[in-house]
């Protein structure tokens, strides 16, 4: 064994995750590629707390999803790799056909994972309904609402025509205020 005293592992995983800077070097190396977990051992910090932090925190959880999605084009950018190794590009060593489609099979799985929205077998679809009825019952709770806050007022038409006397003999009816001569035929 050292002599020299040997840090905790859980205040170093602390001052890391407190220090902005790491934070973004971290980051960067999950989005190049490098898994969470071997940057963690890489650096001597405890896996389960720095993936705790990055999934719960609300300030870091878009950063770390935005680095496991450029982790996933990464993955890609090897698949690629391993193609132009299966066909034998120039200045790339060829690859055995069989295991070249494990590889891929298995990046491809990764990719999947890492970013199921993009790459993912299964398609999604954001669906919203809309619910008649109750949008129908709260258009009525407003109305009610606004007549019993109104003040009463008579709102009934009065036609003129009705409010005065026919001078003519020859008016017998008044409909819908008009005034109707006698023997002509209501439409």
């Amino acid at each position: 064994m050292s002599d020299e005293p040997r840090v905790n592992r859980k205040q170093l995983t602390q001052q890391l995750l407190a220090d902005p800077a790491q934070v973004e070097v971290m980051l960067g190396a999950i989005g190049s590629g490098m898994s969470l977990r071997d940057w963690c051992v890489i650096n001597d910090v405890v896996y389960s707390t720095v993936q705790v932090r990055l999934t719960t925190d609300e300030a870091l959880r878009p950063l770390y999803e935005a680095a496991r999605q450029r982790q996933a084009e990464a993955v890609l950018d090897e698949i690629k790799e391993l193609e132009e190794r299966l066909e034998g590009v120039e200045g790339r060593p060829t690859i055995d056909p069989k295991a070249a489609a494990v590889l891929i099979g298995s990046k491809q799985w990764r990719a999947e994972r890492l970013n199921p929205k993009r790459y993912g077998q299964r398609s999604y679809q954001e669906v919203t309904t809309l619910d008649a009825n109750r949008l129908h019952m709260d258009a009525l709770r407003e109305i009610t609402q606004r007549r019993l806050r109104a003040t009463a007022v008579d709102v009934t038409p009065r036609p003129v025509a009705l409010e005065q006397q026919p001078t003519d003999p020859n008016i017998i009816d008044i409909i819908d205020a008009e005034v109707i001569p006698k023997g002509s035929v209501v439409p």
